[in-house]
């Protein structure tokens, strides 16, 4: 009888063992999950900022080049 009982017990344990792993590995794959979709978001903003540079460096560019001419002009 005591030792069916500390048998079940163990079993119990070991199945909330169980159950805490698997709600921890849910946790970590939230985790992952969150981590991944900030990264991503992170490189679409770098992406984004890159192009304004390139345009902006274009715009400089070519003012920079009117501002010649009409210099050239006068």
């Amino acid at each position: 009888m005591i030792v069916d009982r500390v048998g079940l017990n163990a079993n119990r344990l070991v199945a909330n063992a169980e159950g805490v792993i698997v709600n921890v590995d849910g946790v970590l794959g939230i985790a992952t999950w969150f981590v991944v979709t900030v990264k991503g978001v992170l490189s679409f903003a770098r992406w984004v900022l890159s192009n304004v540079k390139g345009d902006l460096s274009f715009a400089d560019g070519v003012l920079t080049t009117v501002d010649g001419m009409l210099s050239g002009a006068t």
